[in-house]
């Protein structure tokens, strides 16, 4: 079904399988690959997904969208050593598109990408979680802004990857920068996920700046 290809079509009884079958096909692969303990399985499935988000022929929003979500539900786990590799791959293949000029018609299918990332990781300190954190920080000080979506899920996958800076103390950078931008940034939606986002890190110096916030707040 997600391949369009003759099988599909003669399952969906059609002379092509529309583009929103071919979106929930992708999600139910992400979710039958995260119920495999099959090492093949998540591969194939890996395999066919990514086909998907690269292939520039396809325009439709929601089979792409469907196609990085489907990406990061590949691994429950993310400290089983046998799909270690696997994720990571997907992680840096989902940066790279992350980071592509696409305008911003398409950022919002690539707001998509930094949870799906954070998903596939969890929380940790291993060089690719820092190169994923840096990536999704420097969004909110950056000199040319993406819209706001990239802003919102820049601070969602912040919660997901950082440990509070007691835990690791290179991380409470990452907590000032969700801080900072709370207290600076425009877009509200992306304030207050910033905020839900240092909750979820935890430590007593979040702690302390929440309990702060909370008084000073005005809604």
């Amino acid at each position: 079904l997600l391949k369009d290809d003759n099988d599909g079509r003669r399952l969906a009884a059609r002379t092509e399988v529309g583009d929103r079958t071919r979106a929930y096909a992708a999600y139910g692969l992400g979710l039958l690959a995260r119920a495999s303990d099959d090492l093949a399985v998540k591969t194939a499935v890996h395999d066919a997904l990514i086909a998907v988000l690269k292939d520039p022929a396809i325009s439709h929003r929601d089979l792409r969208t469907a196609a990085v979500c489907g990406l990061g539900l590949l691994v429950a786990d993310p400290d089983r050593s046998a799909y270690k590799r696997l994720a990571w791959q997907t992680v840096d293949e989902l940066a790279a598109w992350y980071q592509l000029d696409l305008g911003p018609g398409d950022e919002l299918i690539q707001a998509q990408a930094p949870i799906a990332i954070g998903r596939l990781l969890g929380r940790g300190r291993s060089p690719v979680h820092e190169r994923c954190k840096e990536l999704f920080v420097v969004e909110f000080t950056a000199r040319e802004r993406r819209s706001n979506p990239i802003l919102q899920a820049a601070a969602i996958a912040l919660g997901m990857l950082c440990h509070a800076g007691e835990v690791h103390a290179a991380d409470a950078a990452f907590s000032q920068g969700l801080q900072r931008h709370y207290e600076r940034g425009t877009d509200k939606l992306s304030r207050y996920l910033a905020v839900m986002s240092l909750g979820r890190i935890g430590g007593a110096a979040n702690q302390q700046w929440l309990q702060h916030a909370y008084l000073t707040a005005h809604k």
